[in-house]
């Protein structure tokens, strides 16, 4: 009884130790991600504020991946995939499932079945878009499908120099907006007041550009995309379908079909004899032997 009372102490202890190194893993896994997306969160606002040494201090990332891949089941692999994105909080941009029928032909059975026989490829080309720092997690998951590798490119692309100039050419819009303004007020000429409006117009269009363009960028840091191409490689489908499209065979085939199993038989016939030939001439020489002594 003390024996098994210490068995079972000994192995709450290491059931304990066990959940709690699990729940610590976790949570430290929660914490780097919740670091790296405030890190990305915090690229624009850092501009905004003018800490331009702090923004530049940090690479900011686009990361992008180019995958053609062969697998053995394009539709469960889809399936694998699309669910597995969504889980990490991603979105599937793309799905779009094909077959190419390569050959197909049906073979008779009988007089009232088929076989449907199907020769075929299937592609998905596929676009996912997954929080930047689960990027990896979702490469993982894919690669544990593949079966051949056609191409596999992973991009990380560093903007945050690309960022800074859009920042920068938004900052110089609204200054040179700002002194458009002010001349047009003390001006009173038309002609003058109506070139700054154009150019006033112009220069807030270029502002909103670089506005547009750092927000998208920002938005690539914070959300990578993956550009999937599946391949199933030739596969064959056999489907047993009723025998109603296929005519009846014509005598003249049917008679030709059995003078060639006719032939067929009479080769097997022969190679059959000759594979036994040194048994045949043991027979052939004591049925000789017998006949003399008789």
């Amino acid at each position: 009884m003390k024996i098994n009372l210490r068995i079972q102490i000994v192995t709450l202890g290491l059931l304990s130790v066990l959940l709690i190194a699990c729940s610590q893993s976790h949570e430290n896994e929660n914490e780097i991600n919740s670091k790296n997306q405030v890190k990305q969160d915090n690229a624009v606002e850092l501009l905004n504020l003018g800490d331009i040494s702090s923004f530049i201090a940090e690479r900011r990332l686009i990361k992008t991946a180019n995958f053609k891949l062969e697998v053995n089941n394009l539709s469960e692999s889809t399936f694998n995939i699309e669910k597995f994105t969504s889980s990490l909080g991603g979105t599937v941009l793309k799905s779009d499932i094909r077959t190419e029928v390569i050959n197909r032909k049906k073979q008779k059975l009988n007089r009232e079945q088929a076989l449907d026989i199907i020769q075929f490829e299937m592609h998905n080309k596929m676009i996912l878009s997954v929080p930047a720092y689960l990027f990896d997690s979702l490469l993982n998951n894919i690669n544990a499908l593949e079966t051949f590798i056609h191409q596999r490119n992973i991009i990380a692309e560093d903007v945050r120099w690309n960022m800074l100039s859009e920042f920068k050419t938004q900052k110089r819009t609204v200054k040179q907006q700002e002194r458009l303004d002010k001349l047009t007020k003390q001006s009173v000429n038309n002609e003058v007041n109506l070139q700054s409006v154009e150019k006033s117009f112009a220069y807030e269009k270029m502002g909103d550009d670089a506005d547009i363009n750092l927000m998208k960028m920002n938005d690539q840091i914070e959300h990578s995309l993956i550009f999937l191409d599946l391949i199933q490689p030739t596969s064959q489908k056999q489907n047993l379908v009723q025998n109603i499209e296929i005519p009846g065979i014509a005598f003249h085939q049917q008679a030709g079909f059995a003078l060639n199993n006719g032939l067929e038989m009479l080769k097997d016939l022969v190679v059959f004899l000759l594979r036994y030939w040194n048994i045949w001439l043991i027979a052939l020489l004591g049925f000789y032997a017998y006949k003399k002594l008789i």
